[in-house]
């Protein structure tokens, strides 16, 4: 304070540092600002205080190299769009005083009471105007350029024909115009899931908006650099999605798609209204036990009874989607996860089964909505289960398909390979002639599957005949991607399901004699039985799951011992009843 009282009063000097530190901490804190700024005074330190950790500064990669987007999947209610949208703004400009903003909403209405909340506090809240007298205007409508219901331009040295902060929404695209930062306020809303083709065209507007992208380097000397900017500064294209889900086949979901066009570039962060004690974490828990003894997001706003009469408004469906996160509840799937039954692929004995390989291509569109192409190979065995060995599943081109193909006939040797007939899939299935005829030790008979309709009802109807199967434990798999997209039927991808179809139409159980493993280990159940003395010719019978023979004399059982022959006998008779 000695620096200062040599220039202004004491009092006037200790102003000055409190705005000074109120300066420091609205641009390096969120919550802070916040809070204790713009007056969110009902955030809950904990859950609150963590997203606004999280989003305090851009996330880089490991190689040091920023994120492209961020991605904020938070419940109804949770202030995401005033801290993560309103807050987070108001401190990027605060910082940086040349940025330009384009905030987005599904609906042009609720894009326009964002803009306006930020509008008022630039007009109104009385410690932003004292503590940023140098950003705030003294008479907005008189001293700004833009001053609008849908753009704001705020002080800065830069001449930019973008505003500070403007507003589009997918009801209208922005025509002309880059921004530094493109934030994506519940773009996807109730009014535009109701169809595949209206999430199709939100998606392709939001790959048309990062068109608008710029950056910017300022450096100090520099006509735009601020005193309290680093020497260096680089505004570069950011996009930052925050939103709730709604379907797995919407615009946001098919940006945080691991497999999809994004991969790789979006930093995303899903949080659930209930969730698990920590110390539970590891154990299977549904909505339904969640709603018991799960922990809340928000329990001052969100107590767990509240979110239970939330449930009963909304329904299972809508509150899973909304509120857990999860678009598609495990409790309403048609195939649950936990009816695959998973297997040791050492363990199988192949020579145990019989193999039956099939081909869904994809057409020769690397495009993001093109279907994925995919080989499968399932086994058979003498019981009926079906063991999906191998899966091999993305976007081939015409070559890689048929190269995948022959590699799973040299690993399984499969009886029958089932190809798709339909457009494309008819000169595929030449060209696999043509290859097999050039390698005789590949030549394995082709099924061409005819499809009963190119409809999607029709691949429904197709799929649902794996019901019987998952319900009874009889599909065999290890793959996670084939059990998520199983469990996540019907709003996910749903090509390793329809090749898996084709597999079991043409499969077979291959007869007794290929059985021997299962026969010697039955037999070997017999022997044990007979060298504890645990019964005569019935317990063994009963162990084959044959009935008692019928009686030789009144009153008076067959109570022999069956010699080898005919315990084989009595074991092909019983898998015959198979």
């Amino acid at each position: 304070m000695e620096w200062a009282d040599e220039i202004i009063s004491s009092d006037r000097a200790r102003v000055e540092i409190w705005r000074r530190w109120f300066r420091n901490n609205a641009r390096n804190d969120l919550y802070f600002l916040a809070f204790e700024i713009l007056g969110y005074t009902d955030m809950d330190p904990w859950f609150h205080g963590e997203m606004c950790r999280r989003r305090n500064d851009w996330p880089y990669r490991e190689d040091g190299t920023p994120y492209d987007i961020v991605a904020d999947f938070e419940p109804r209610g949770g202030f995401k769009t005033c801290i993560l949208d309103v807050a987070k703004n108001i401190q990027d400009y605060l910082r940086c005083p040349e940025e330009t903003i384009l905030i987005e909403h599904g609906v042009s209405a609720q894009a326009e009471d964002i803009l306006g909340e930020i509008k008022t506090h630039f007009e109104e809240n009385e410690i932003i105007r004292w503590a940023f007298p140098d950003l705030t205007w003294e008479s907005p409508k008189g001293q700004a350029k833009k001053w609008t219901k849908e753009k704001l331009t705020l002080p800065r040295r830069g001449n930019y024909k973008e505003a500070t902060f403007n507003i589009a929404s997918a009801e209208m695209t922005k025509v002309g115009g880059h921004y530094t930062k493109i934030v994506f306020d519940d773009l996807v809303c109730e009014d535009n899931v109701t169809s595949d083709d209206m999430m199709s065209k939100v998606y392709q507007h939001f790959k048309k908006q990062l068109l608008l992208h710029d950056e910017r380097h300022i450096r100090q000397g520099d006509a735009k650099h601020w005193p309290w900017m680093p020497k260096y500064t680089h505004l570069f294209f950011r996009i930052q999605i925050i939103a709730t889900r709604w379907d797995l086949r919407d615009c946001n979901s098919r940006v945080i798609d691991p497999e999809g066009e994004f991969r790789g570039l979006v930093d995303f962060h899903i949080q659930k209204a209930l969730t698990p004690p920590r110390d539970k974490e590891h154990e299977e828990w549904d909505l339904e036990r969640l709603m018991e003894d799960g922990k809340s997001f928000f329990p001052s706003r969100f107590p767990r009874e509240k979110l239970k009469r939330l449930c009963q408004k909304l329904g299972t469906a809508l509150f899973s989607a909304q509120m857990q996160q999860d678009p598609y509840p495990p409790e309403a799937a048609l195939f649950r996860a936990k009816d695959f039954v998973p297997f040791d692929a050492e363990g199988v004995s192949r020579k145990n089964m019989w193999y039956f390989t099939a081909v869904d291509p994809n057409n020769k569109s690397e495009d993001y909505k093109a279907d994925f192409g995919v080989v499968i190979t399932a086994g058979v065995d003498a019981i009926g289960n079906i063991y999906v060995m191998k899966i091999d599943r993305e976007h081939f081109t015409p070559k890689a398909q048929i190269d995948a193909l022959m590699n799973h006939i040299r690993i399984f040797r499969p009886r029958r390979v089932a190809i798709e007939t339909v457009g494309y899939q008819t000169s595929l299935q030449y060209w696999v002639k043509e290859y097999m005829k050039s390698s005789p030790e590949l030549r394995v008979p082709i099924v061409p599957m005819k499809r009963g309709g190119s409809s999607q009802h029709a691949k429904h109807q197709r799929i649902l005949k794996l019901q019987p199967y998952v319900e009874s434990h009889r599909i065999h798999v290890n793959d996670p991607r084939f059990i998520q997209e199983a469990a996540y039927y019907p709003r996910t991808k749903k090509d390793q399901l329809d090749a898996l179809v084709d597999a079991i139409r043409i499969s077979s159980r291959p007869p007794f004699n290929h059985h021997q493993q299962v026969a010697s280990d039955k037999l070997k159940a017999i022997n044990d039985a007979k060298s504890n003395g645990d019964g005569g010719s019935h317990d063994i019978l009963g162990l084959l799951g044959v009935k008692e023979g019928p009686r030789r004399r009144r009153g008076k059982r067959s109570r022999r011992f069956l010699n080898p022959s005919e315990q084989m006998r009595a074991l092909r008779w019983r898998d015959r009843r198979f």
